[in-house]
């Protein structure tokens, strides 16, 4: 993955170096083949850092073939564009794709994400909120799942979309390289971008984000006609608008961003204490990005509240954490007495007497607080991740989402532990049949993931897992991870 996005920078680069020479000593009558050309590179290699050489491949053939039709043939321009979007739509060569990731696997390496290359000090969060949001989303999911006729909806307006944004590639590129570049020709390029937006948005988001994604993208389009339209407005009409544009395009904008700050859910892994007797919430989405490097500083509130006020109050709470960018671990109740287990930005030490401020305003009560630089992470893991309660309510929530998703019956239980002691290791690895996972141990850190098959309810689930929880727990094991697997039944 780092080799690709070196080349493809490395390309975009060269590209940007070629249209400063070629701007300088190109005669005007090839500036808008030059153009075509740099527009056709820049896609093509945006497609190759995205989705890797395979797909390069396969769009190059595309590209090429409607290209050379259309430099052959310019009068039939129009009808070679909606071959294009045709071609792009039905991808006849995604069987050569296929053959090309299976005998060049080193350059599959999947589609790039931007999170692992970017926001690098931050990283843990903007994981933890991705996993946040495609759990919001999951509606979505189901609706096009269980909904034959939102699928069929879904999946024509992604296609819909798809073939628009081809057809005015290849109908408006023809144009610049034959005319040279025009104001509408912009104007076009731009819907075509707006457009390819929109559809990757309705991809992975739905209806609903398309349609405000659409509210954010259409005010440039306004600019841009408005300067092509600048002679038969006239200066004045011409502020006016720009000025009654630019204002909405303004409140619009803050109204959007408050919207997707606002789009936050929980995932509570919810159980009974048995030791203590307090009721638990840990958070689901959190468990995955525990150990960082990043988020270290932790902080304890206790507040005299009631369960009905403080849910009343929590979508409010989650909405102030998703925009100063803290990690609620977990939240307990006992009683009137409700506990907050906060993680910051290691650096972010300042927003935590923020946030104590917040949360006496919101629930209108005094608020405890201990904090420390949680490094070892142990406050997780010793008052929530360790108890036999947590890994239980943790297996069952992943195989509710499993029988809400793929409605598994059979699934495998994944567990991973790790020991200190080699006897100790030993002693479980003869009673419970398990597998060293040596790639992740450490100097007298041993490791063992032990599976678990079982069918998918919660009361065989449970039943499944307490005697290898009780064993690991006897032989002084750690627990690490858990994961479900779905069992193809015959």
């Amino acid at each position: 993955m780092k080799r690709r996005i070196i080349v493809a920078i490395i390309i975009y680069l060269n590209l940007l170096a070629l249209a400063i020479v070629l701007t300088i000593l190109a005669p005007a009558s090839k500036r808008g083949l030059f153009i075509v050309l740099g527009i056709s590179a820049i896609i093509l290699n945006t497609i190759y850092l995205i989705c890797g050489l395979t797909y390069f491949i396969n769009y190059f053939i595309y590209f090429a073939a409607v290209g050379i039709l259309i430099w052959l043939f310019p009068s039939f321009t129009i009808l070679f564009a909606l071959f294009g979007g045709t071609l792009v739509v039905v991808n006849p060569l995604a069987f050569l794709t296929k053959i090309l990731d299976k005998a060049w696997p080193h350059t599959s390496k999947g589609i790039l994400k931007v999170n692992n290359f970017f926001f690098i000090k931050r990283r843990a969060y903007f994981r933890y909120r991705s996993a946040m949001k495609e759990h919001y989303h999951l509606p979505q999911f189901l609706k096009i799942k269980n909904h034959r006729t939102y699928k069929l909806l879904h999946s024509a307006s992604l296609l819909f979309i798809l073939f628009l944004v081809v057809f005015l590639l290849f109908w408006d590129i023809p144009r610049i390289a034959f005319a040279n570049l025009t104001q509408m020709s912009i104007f076009r390029m731009y819907v075509g971008v707006a457009l390819f937006i929109l559809d990757f948005i309705l991809y992975k988001k739905g209806f609903s984000s398309l349609l405000a994604g659409f509210t954010i993208l259409v005010f440039p389009a306004f600019i841009i006609l408005a300067v092509i339209l600048y002679k038969n407005l006239g200066p004045t009409l011409f502020i006016i608008f720009i000025s009654i544009t630019f204002v909405t395009m303004s409140l619009n904008l803050f109204y959007q961003l408050k919207s997707y700050y606002s789009r936050v859910s929980y995932l509570p892994i919810h159980y009974v204490d048995a030791k203590t007797g307090v009721e638990v919430h840990a958070n689901g989405f959190f468990e995955t990005f525990v150990y960082s490097n990043s988020y270290t500083f932790m902080a304890k509130y206790t507040i005299k509240a009631s369960k009905t006020k403080f849910n009343q109050k929590f979508q409010k709470l989650l909405e102030y954490l998703n925009f100063r960018k803290i990690i609620l671990m977990s939240y307990t109740s006992e009683g009137d007495e409700i506990s907050l287990y906060f993680l910051f930005y290691k650096k972010d030490q300042k927003k935590n007497q923020a946030l104590k401020v917040y949360l006496m305003s919101l629930l209108e009560q005094q608020v405890s607080e201990y904090s420390f630089d949680d490094r070892t992470f142990s406050i997780f893991e010793g008052f929530f991740m360790q108890r036999t309660e947590f890994i239980i309510a943790y297996a069952k929530n992943l195989a509710y989402l499993s029988r809400l998703l793929l409605e598994t019956k059979l699934i495998l239980i994944s567990i991973t532990y790790y020991f200190t002691k080699y006897e100790k290791m030993m002693s479980f690895f003869h009673a419970q049949k398990s597998v060293r996972v040596k790639n992740i141990e450490s100097y007298q850190t041993f490791v063992l993931n032990t599976n678990i098959e079982c069918v998918n309810n919660d009361f065989i689930i449970e039943n499944s897992m307490l005697d290898t929880i009780i064993l690991a727990s006897i032989n002084e094991g750690k627990f690490i991870k858990l994961n479900i697997y779905n069992i193809k039944e015959n």
